[in-house]
């Protein structure tokens, strides 16, 4: 089986009063992979877990903050190379005893109302580059390592269910047609979002895309807390896990 988690954790520090929280919900939610948003170099999953870190937060920050963070227990070859100075993302490289090579992309899309690049975000403009410039560098990735599993999971900013959420129906439609050329599943979406189905009206605007072409079988998705709504104390966004099997 292989495991994925992805959360937002909503810009936690060591010593705030979230910070024991978030680490032993981290704790329970134990995978093969995790990728974690607005994160911090020091909030691991748990002992023995290696970290890839990326994208310096704009504005104040403070020292370890990071956009992205990719975790496994798994040894981790960093992939920073593949995508430079690219901003809001990180990469990573593992090798999984069952499933081989397994490349990961973290990453975080513009939120309405946020530029990208100095790209305005009227019409989906900024999403839409964001994401272009993002599928570029996976997609360098795919051609150095092609017969990996591509895992793409982050924050993306957007709803992917029948009902709206979050986000636009231009930024869907862009997002749908990216995933579908580039021949990656996405796992958190329609009737597989745990977060939908558990605790409507919200939903996932966090996902966890794989390739095709790995031809894993979605056994599970599920979030957490098991709340109605995120539970502040933890962070803004529910995490998400997904298992999967050939």
């Amino acid at each position: 089986m292989l495991t994925i988690t992805n959360w937002n954790i909503e810009r936690v520090f060591p010593r705030s009063h979230r910070w024991k929280r978030v680490e032993e919900m981290l704790n329970q939610l134990q995978a093969d992979v995790v990728v974690l948003t607005e994160a911090h170099t020091h909030m691991s999953p748990g002992k023995g877990f290696n970290g890839v870190f990326g994208g310096i937060p704009y504005g104040e920050f403070r020292q370890g903050e990071v956009r992205c963070a990719i975790w496994s227990q798994f040894e981790l070859l960093s992939l920073s190379e593949l995508v430079g100075d690219l901003p809001d993302c990180a990469a990573a490289r593992l090798i999984h005893p069952i499933y081989g090579g397994i490349s990961v992309f973290a990453c975080i899309l513009p939120y309405l109302g946020r530029s990208w690049q100095g790209i305005p975000t009227k019409g989906g403009q900024a999403f839409q580059s964001a994401l272009a410039d993002f599928r570029a560098a996976w997609n360098t990735i795919v051609d150095r390592f092609p017969e990996d599993t591509l895992i793409v999971a982050g924050d993306f900013n957007q709803s992917m269910t029948r009902s709206h959420y979050y986000g636009s129906y231009i930024q869907r439609a862009a997002l749908e047609r990216v995933l579908a050329e580039d021949e990656l599943n996405i796992l958190t979406a329609m009737d597989d979002d745990p977060v939908m189905r558990a605790s409507h009206p919200h939903a996932c605007i966090d996902h966890i895309c794989v390739s095709r072409s790995a031809n894993l079988q979605l056994l599970q998705s599920e979030r957490w807390p098991d709340t109605a709504a995120p539970d502040r104390s933890f962070s803004d966004h529910f995490a998400i896990k997904v298992q999967l099997e050939k």
